[in-house]
């Protein structure tokens, strides 16, 4: 009877825990700004204020076109190129909603 209560009981907690998960999704703070800072900050910074993806709020206001020219390997056009995994960071940061 125990064996059975034990099992009921893992049974549940395991059926509960199924539809809980952890938002896995790139945020720009974490995952992003870090991959702009060693490969795009050269040129997207605070001296060009129209394409300072350094900042947040210009990043997101952006973010379709950093994705596109990011995911079609033009950006960055010299310098060290970002890498497949940092490409999908970018791309799936702006398909989860860009969060900050």
């Amino acid at each position: 009877m125990f064996n059975y209560a034990v099992l009921g009981i893992v049974s549940s907690f395991l059926g509960m825990s199924e539809g809980y998960r952890a938002d896995t999704s790139p945020t720009y703070a974490k995952d992003v700004k870090p991959i702009i800072e060693n490969r795009c900050q050269v040129c997207h910074n605070e001296m060009t204020p129209e394409r300072n993806w350094m900042d947040y709020d210009t990043a997101y206001k952006k973010r379709k076109e950093i994705k596109k020219r990011v995911t079609e390997k033009s950006m960055p056009p010299f310098g060290m190129p970002m890498d497949d995994a940092e490409r999908k960071v970018v791309k799936d940061w702006v398909d989860s909603g860009a969060k900050k």
